[in-house]
């Protein structure tokens, strides 16, 4: 069977995917990473965004400043309730999306820790 550690953002979505991958593949670690911090502050965002001008030029940033932008604006009214609906039925067929494995935090998922976790389990 298929061994796998799951790399992400805690939230309801990715708990349920983490759920889900523990019935279907070998799941032997989650590790939960807060990288998307940046997107918490006007300041954060404007450090990011220098970020990704000095690696991949102000056309692309801008592209995807306004993909990001947009998409939050036309999803707004239908993202949280068909991620409501879907969590609903899932946890209707499947139960509550607990993950009771083994798992770690990080705020680096390039730390000499977070490669460890891996290596350890696949």
């Amino acid at each position: 069977m298929l061994r796998c550690v799951f790399v992400g953002s805690p939230n309801r979505f990715t708990k349920l995917i983490v759920h889900w991958l523990s019935t279907h593949v070998h799941l032997t670690g989650v590790v939960w990473t807060s990288s998307a911090h940046w997107a918490n502050s006007l300041s954060g965002r404007v450090r990011f965004a220098k970020k990704r001008v000095s690696k991949f030029g102000i056309l692309k940033t801008l592209d995807e400043a306004l993909y990001y932008a947009l998409s939050k604006k036309l999803l707004k009214d239908t993202g949280a309730p068909f991620q409501r609906r879907l969590l609903d039925a899932y946890v209707r067929e499947y139960g509550l999306p607990e993950w009771e494995g083994d798992s770690m935090q990080t705020d680096d998922i390039n730390s000499k820790d977070v490669i460890k976790f891996v290596r350890e389990r696949i």
